[in-house]
């Protein structure tokens, strides 16, 4: 905040003091939202953190995807997964699933599209040119 820099220390800071803000309202809320409020969180967050990340997590194992192939697919998974079960399109299980689906394809299908291009480049020959 301001027009001057800050240390690596004050950010350091500035981001420990942040995260504790939030863990200590998060902490006095479940003193007051209703118990299926809570139960919905928990669906909420496991679900939407599955979907965005199956793609680059187990894909990767057999598929060695390009970094913006991951960037893409969590973005979408989490995007998707959040949305359908924000709106209450479906349920509670198959939100996270069909995130994942479509986590999985981009990630393939980006990887696919964004692959380096080899510097050697052999003719019908066989020779190098």
């Amino acid at each position: 905040f301001g027009d001057r820099q800050k240390s690596e220390k004050q950010l350091l800071t500035l981001n420990r003091l942040c995260v504790a803000g939030i863990a200590i309202m998060a902490f006095i809320a479940t003193f007051f939202l209703p118990p299926a409020m809570l139960t919905y969180l928990g669906i909420f967050s496991s679900g939407t953190l599955m979907a965005s990340l199956f793609g680059v997590l187990l894909v990767s194992i057999v598929y060695k995807g390009s970094p913006i192939g991951a960037i893409v697919s969590i973005i979408l998974g989490a995007v998707c997964s959040s949305t359908l079960l924000t709106l209450n399109l479906v349920g509670w299980v198959e939100g996270p699933l069909l995130g994942a689906l479509v986590s999985t394809v981009s990630y393939i299908l980006v990887s696919f599209c964004t692959q380096e291009v080899p510097a050697v480049i052999l003719n019908k020959s066989g020779t190098i040119t």
